[in-house]
C-alpha cells in the first residue's frame, strides 16, 4: 500500500527551511462543511491560516445552495433519501468552475467534511486534466497540484463513482458506467489512481465519518499522505499539527516560480 501514515502527533523528523523571501505565497482554495458558509469555515481556520501564512494564501467561497437564508448557511448539495443522489452536484461544478477562472489560478484546495467530499472529485478532474491523453471539455479550469482533505469519504452518489478509480463492487461500477453514458460531462476513470498528491487527515474519536472511510479515500490517490488524530470530527490546529501540513505544503513551495 503506497501510503504515508504520519500517526497521531510525532514531529516531523526535519524542521521545515525557512521560506525564499522572493517566493510567492500558494493560493489555495477552501471549500466549507456542511450548513457552513466560507466566514465560518475562515473563522474555524484562523490558527491555521494564520499559522501557514507565510506560504499560502487561503482564499474562502460560499457553496452555491442555501439552506437558511437567516444564518447564511449553505450547501455544496442535496444528498437524496437513499444517498444515491447528490441534487444540485451539477449547479455547484459550474459554479466552481467560474471560481477557477474570475478567482484563480490556485495551487491546491483544502476541504472539510462535505467540502472534503467535494475535493476528492475536484481532485479527480484535475487528475485527468492534467492527462494531455485524454481529449474532451472536462471542466479545464478546474485544475491544482494538491489536495488537502479533512475528515472526507467517497461520494456515495452513483453518477460520481465514474471520479473515483477504484471501484468497491461489479454493480457499483455498472452503474458508474451507466450514469456516465447518460452525463456526458461527467469522466469515466481511465486510470488506476487519482494523481494529484494529497494530505488526508482524519480523528480516530470522529463520530460523524469513520475512519475507515477516510481511509478508504486515501486509497484513491496515487501517493496519499495520512495524518491521524486523536480528536472527533475537526480540524486540529497544536503546533505539532501545522508542522505536518506546512511539511506537506512546503514541496509545492519549493517548486514555485
Amino acid at each position: 500500500m503506497e501510503t504515508d501514515i504520519l500517526v497521531d502527533y510525532s514531529s516531523p523528523s526535519t524542521p521545515p527551511a525557512p521560506r525564499s523571501a522572493n517566493k510567492r505565497r500558494l493560493r489555495i482554495l477552501c471549500l466549507h462543511g456542511y450548513k457552513q458558509n466560507g466566514t465560518v469555515f475562515k473563522s474555524k481556520t484562523a490558527v491555521l491560516r494564520k499559522s501557514l501564512d507565510d506560504i499560502a494564501e487561503f482564499v474562502y467561497v460560499d457553496a452555491p445552495h442555501v439552506i437558511d437564508e437567516t444564518k447564511g448557511t449553505s450547501s455544496w448539495w442535496r444528498v437524496s433519501g437513499d444517498g444515491k443522489e447528490y441534487k444540485g452536484w451539477e449547479q455547484t461544478l459550474d459554479y466552481l468552475r467560474n471560481i477557477f477562472i474570475k478567482k484563480g489560478p490556485f495551487d491546491g484546495i483544502m476541504g472539510f467534511s462535505q467540502g472534503a467530499v467535494l475535493s476528492s472529485l475536484l481532485c479527480s478532474i484535475s487528475s485527468l486534466n492534467s492527462d494531455p491523453s485524454e481529449n474532451g471539455d472536462c471542466y479545464r479550469d478546474i485544475s491544482f497540484q494538491f489536495g488537502l482533505l479533512f475528515s472526507g469519504f467517497q461520494s456515495r452518489a452513483t453518477l460520481h463513482q465514474s471520479f473515483y478509480p477504484c471501484q468497491q463492487n461489479h454493480q457499483q461500477a455498472d452503474a458508474a458506467e451507466s450514469a456516465a453514458n447518460s452525463h456526458p460531462n461527467s469522466p469515466h476513470y481511465p486510470h488506476n489512481k487519482i494523481t494529484i498528491p494529497s494530505l488526508h487527515i482524519w480523528g480516530k474519536a470522529d463520530e460523524l465519518v469513520a475512519a475507515s472511510n477516510c481511509e478508504s479515500l486515501s486509497l484513491q490517490f496515487s501517493h496519499p499522505q495520512c495524518y491521524v488524530h486523536e480528536h472527533g470530527h475537526l480540524m486540529p490546529t497544536s503546533k505539532k499539527d501545522i508542522e505536518h501540513y506546512r511539511s506537506f505544503l512546503l514541496q509545492f513551495v519549493d517548486v514555485l516560480e
